[in-house]
């Protein structure tokens, strides 16, 4: 689990994000689906938030459900890359991924998707 700054309300809209755009930031894995778009927040702030846009934190989550294809990778002590490999092939959110949901959610905002997911 990691947290990520909270956007206050007093952010406001900066408009649409669209794939091409964020597809251009490649290095950072950071991907939305071709065709899509997100709406990107921000703000100069206000008063209550001392002007930092912010105002408390929200989790994103990576958690793994253990399986009937990921128990034996466990059982066989396979290396984290693979049981993540396979994990991701039957569902699972990565880190990044639930980021980016707060981001399309208006939680918080693109650089803090960046810094918070980038090693």
């Amino acid at each position: 689990m990691r947290q990520v700054p909270r956007l206050r309300s007093c952010g406001s809209l900066v408009g649409s994000t669209a794939a091409t755009r964020c597809r251009s930031l490649r290095w950072w894995h950071l991907t939305i689906p071709q065709g899509k778009r997100i709406k990107v927040y921000e703000g100069a702030g206000c008063p209550d938030c001392r002007g930092t846009r912010y105002l408390g934190r929200s989790g994103i989550f990576e958690t793994v459900p253990v399986d009937d294809a990921i128990k034996p990778l466990i059982i066989e002590q396979a290396d984290s890359q693979r049981i993540k490999r396979e994990a991701v092939k039957n569902g699972m959110r990565t880190l990044r991924q639930s980021a980016l949901k707060k981001l399309a959610e208006g939680v918080t905002t693109f650089e803090e998707v960046v810094r918070v997911t980038t090693l």
